[in-house]
Formats: structure tokens, sequence, C-alpha cells
């Protein structure tokens, strides 16, 4: 599997390249995010690890360019910038993980492998799955197969991460699915502590599937439990 680091950092770069490559990853370098794009479609990464502050960019613009081009494999900021509102900025943007330099190198490789972890189970998801049906629910159609949703026939594009919340709530319409069994679902249980950004997710996902988004008729929150979608 292959890890994509965009960063100006020479030295931030071959620290990470040194620890991705001894675990058994490949890595791609690229000191500026103007060519972000160019480069995901050149070395197709599995996981990408992307600096906030360029010189000619913004880490963030450059997740929301990747995430609107298509992008959906994970992405890890890495940042000098590490307090709630720009961690809030990151997840809005589309990532799924945020860590502030200084950063442990052992700690984000634990992070690196678990997403990709994550990301293997969920290929090996789709391959068995290709015969599975879609779940209907009113407007909308999910497809864990293709991790597709469709409302009114229209694909709706979803982050990895914003799927499995989004299909856990609809397995359980009209129920309510607290805070911890999603953090499960979406990150594993090792993340309990990412409760917190649920809040965000909440609020992109509203974004792309509700008709009016500040008052939403699907996924709804249930105050001090959870979160329920609506059939």
């Amino acid at each position: 599997m292959k890890i994509l680091m965009i960063d100006d950092d020479e030295s931030m770069q071959a620290l990470v390249s040194t620890l991705v490559k001894a675990t058994g990853y490949d890595f791609a370098g690229l000191l500026d995010g103007a060519g972000a794009l160019e480069a995901v479609q050149q070395h197709q990464p599995d996981l990408i690890l992307l600096d906030v502050v360029m010189p000619s960019c913004d880490g963030f613009e450059v997740c929301r360019t990747l995430r609107a081009s298509g992008v959906t494999v994970p992405i890890i900021f890495l940042s000098a910038k590490g307090d709630i509102f720009d961690k809030m900025v990151g997840f809005q943007a589309g990532g799924d993980d945020y860590f502030a330099k200084p950063f442990e190198p052992q700690e984000l490789l634990l992070h690196i492998q678990s997403f990709l972890r994550r990301e293997r189970q969920a290929s090996r998801m789709r391959e068995e799955k290709q015969n599975v049906g879609t779940l209907k629910l009113d407007r909308f159609e999910f497809d864990q197969a293709k991790f597709i949703v469709r409302k009114d026939g229209t694909p709706i594009q979803l982050t990895p991460k914003e799927f499995n919340i989004l299909f856990t709530l609809a397995c359980n319409a009209n129920e309510v699915v607290s805070q911890q069994q999603l953090v499960e679902t979406a990150w594993g249980e090792e993340y309990q502590g990412e409760i917190t950004s649920l809040a965000v997710y909440a609020r992109r996902i509203r974004k792309k599937v509700e008709d009016d988004p500040s008052n939403p008729e699907h996924l709804v929150t249930c105050w001090g439990s959870g979160y329920m979608w609506q059939s």
C-alpha cells in the first residue's frame, strides 16, 4: 500500500518516508500542494498525509479540491496549527484525522496502520458484496458494496467515513444510535476520543443529503443520546 505525503518540509518527508518504508509501505512525496490532484492520479495512494501551511497553497483548500474531485482515500492533516478551531476546519474540509506538530512518529504510524487496515477490510467487503442489493429508504438508496448513496437516483459523493456513519444510521432507521456506536463504526474501538468530531461529520453529511441542512428531515440529533435516521 502507498502513502502520499504533501509537505514542503523535506526533513519531515525524510522522517516519515523512513518510518513507513520500514513498515513495508510504499512512499511518494510532494513538496507543493498545487500539484496534489495530479500526484494522486499518478501515484494512486491508499492514504494521504497533508501539511496545512505551505508556501503556495493552503492544505485545507487542497483537501477540499481532492474531495470535490472524487478522492475518497483517508487524509491525515499534519500541522503546527493545533488548536480546536483548526482541527474543526480540517475535518470540515474532508480530513479524517489531524496531528499537531511536533508529534510522536510511532503514534502517527499507529493511526496510518489503523486507517489502512480499515481500507483493506472495506475493499474486501466491496469484493464480497458485489451482488448485494441496495438498502432503500424513501428517496435514498444505500449501496454498501460500492459505498454509494443515491438520492432520487442521483449519486452523492461521500467519504468512506461519512458513508459508514450514514449507513449505520440507515440500517437502524427510526432508532437512536449512540455516539459510541457511530465512532466504533467509522473510526474503530480505539478512537473513543473522536466522539467530539461526530457533530462536524453530521453537519457535512446533512449538507450533502438534506434538502435544507439547517432543518434536517432525516439525519437528526438526539441530544444526549446520539443520532437517528428518520424514515
